[in-house]
């Protein structure tokens, strides 16, 4: 696998990861792969631009609104 894809691939699970612990409330978790994915923009600019193939956020997933 190329590099650019086995980033890609390890990002996107690291945002699975993440929006997994908004929907089971793991803060611990979520706090710790928010840091992971934090590139410099602060960790609540890097928590609302995470979204879903479906563009839904963390709020979504821990709520339960994403059926």
């Amino acid at each position: 696998m190329a590099p650019d894809a086995s980033d890609a691939l390890a990002v996107r699970q690291k945002v699975q990861l993440f929006l997994n612990a908004a929907r089971t409330g793991n803060l611990d978790l979520l706090r710790n792969v928010a840091a992971q994915l934090d590139d410099g923009k602060g960790t609540a600019k890097t928590v609302a631009d995470i979204k879903d193939a479906n563009k839904r956020g963390a709020l979504h997933f821990a709520e339960g609104g994403t059926d």
